[in-house]
């Protein structure tokens, strides 16, 4: 809902979550379902950048501004002009810069390294980190530059505690490998998706995808479903120590073998419970239970 409201206006955007939940695939979300959605959208990883060179990056050159600079180069922030410019581990920018990043928010004008005049820019700012809003808000980060970024927050939870979006999300990441390795895989086993509901993915997201690249990378043409002896080479088995937690896994998993069952069947319930090997009755009560449509 909240990124929702966030692509309808035009205001900051401050994502925050663990490495590898998504915080990139969001910000450029926003930003195609944003009037800005089909001008450019400019990732900029502020950790990958030396200190040095950040601010000729972000906001440009002149030539002969220092050894190196050959040529005028325009920054990234008048390359996102009318479009959207994703700053990710912000919390990394050094403080001296990040006081004319916050003049930029503030005068949509940019100042190029060696030039005397300003430059205007039309460019959204979505902001992201790994850090917690306290560290950000109190170590990282500038307190004004903070609160003028922080305008909607957004704050990403890790996979372990959204397992409920595991099902589409895998089957997302499928779909999109199937195009890039021209595969036709359909879907996973059972026993594999009880598999991944077990497992915590430190690495999010990230790691969810790079599980199924690997297995879909090298397997035959002719494969319609991953079983569980493929993830034997990829996955790194944990054991659930709460039986409270399986529990809910199993719940979870029982709802998504019945929405399953109803795409596969295109809405025919009753072909939908011949998939599953229940009665028309017991689905039906099993849609109830579930608040199924």
């Amino acid at each position: 809902e909240k990124a929702s409201a966030a692509a309808r206006s035009d205001a900051p955007v401050f994502i925050v979550g663990e490495t590898g939940t998504g915080k990139e695939l969001l910000a450029k979300a926003i930003h195609i379902k944003s009037d800005r959605g089909n001008q450019p959208f400019i990732a900029v990883n502020c950790a990958a950048i030396p200190k040095e060179l950040m601010e000729s990056e972000l906001f440009g050159h002149k030539k002969g501004a220092f050894t190196g600079a050959v040529r005028d180069h325009d920054g990234l922030f008048v390359a996102a002009n009318r479009g959207t410019i994703f700053l990710d581990e912000i919390g990394e920018m050094p403080k001296e810069l990040q006081v004319k990043l916050l003049r930029v928010l503030q005068e949509n004008r940019v100042r190029p390294v060696g030039h005397s005049t300003e430059v205007s820019v039309d460019t959204r700012v979505i902001a992201a980190s790994n850090r917690t809003i306290e560290e950000l808000k109190n170590i990282y980060l500038r307190e004004d530059l903070f609160f003028r970024l922080a305008v909607v927050v957004i704050e990403l939870p890790p996979l372990r505690e959204r397992r409920e979006d595991i099902p589409l999300l895998t089957e997302h990441f499928i779909r999109k490998l199937n195009q890039k390795y021209s595969r036709n895989i359909r879907g996973v086993s059972e026993g594999v998706l009880t598999s991944i509901y077990q497992y915590d993915f430190p690495g999010n997201i990230r790691e969810l995808e790079n599980l199924l690249e690997g297995i879909i990378a090298v397997s035959p043409p002719d494969k319609q479903t991953i079983v569980e002896k493929d993830l034997k080479a990829h996955l790194l088995w944990q054991e659930k120590k709460a039986s409270e937690h399986m529990l809910l896994s199993l719940d979870k998993l029982e709802k998504f073998a019945l929405e399953q069952a109803l795409r596969e069947s295109q809405g025919n319930k009753s072909k939908a419970a011949e998939i599953l090997g229940i009665s028309r009755d017991t689905l039906y009560r099993k849609l109830k239970q579930f608040g199924i449509e």
